[in-house]
């Protein structure tokens, strides 16, 4: 009985510690994230997305320049932003989802050239300082006089019409009703809830 006992006891304490253990890994998978994400924060203060991490000396800095919106269908004013990132191509893909850009451009993104240090901090200061990309709402951008920043778009952006919902199809009795319209202004009587013959 004393022998049962002992192993049940090392049997727990060997539980504990595996689970001591998981817990001491998934915690420091946790902090592996969260310095990433910390590192990223302070190299590129716009990148929110989580991205395969070697390290920040793996990050190389480029100056993206966007379309930015917010201003006209037929106008943008040219914002150049650092960004870190491994490579142009996903430094562009950083960029087409940073807040002012036009997103549904194709070419939203007009060039991508890898920086040195010094010109990544002067672009970040500028981007800091800079009014437009500060303002939060209409009323304050209004206040910004931009008008010697818009440039003209070149192509016509299509504008695509946002598509209604169809309406619900009625029918009466089984026959369905194709013009619903139509037949409640016209066939339709009110006074006694029911279809004219």
């Amino acid at each position: 009985m004393s022998k049962f006992r002992t192993l049940a006891v090392d049997y727990k304490k060997y539980i504990k510690k595996s689970i001591r253990l998981s817990e001491i890994y998934s915690i420091f998978m946790l902090i592996k994230k969260i310095s990433y994400e910390i590192c990223l924060m302070l190299n590129n203060s716009y990148h929110s997305k989580f991205v395969p991490f070697d390290g920040c000396e793996a990050l190389k800095m480029y100056e993206v320049a966007c379309k930015c919106g917010h201003v006209g269908r037929k106008h943008y004013v040219l914002v150049h932003f650092p960004i870190k990132a491994a490579n142009g191509q996903e430094a562009a893909k950083i960029a087409r989802y940073m807040g002012r850009v036009k997103h549904d451009h194709k070419d939203a993104i007009l060039s991508v050239e890898r920086i040195g240090e010094e010109r990544y901090h002067e672009l970040m200061t500028l981007n800091r300082s800079d009014p437009y990309l500060n303002c939060h709402n209409i009323q304050e951008q209004r206040v910004i006089d931009i008008t010697d920043r818009l440039v003209d778009e070149k192509e016509k952006v299509p504008y695509t019409k946002k598509k209604e919902k169809p309406l619900k199809i009625l029918y009466y009795g089984k026959q369905k009703i194709r013009r619903p319209k139509y037949y409640i202004n016209n066939f339709y009587n009110f006074e006694d809830n029911d279809w004219c013959a």
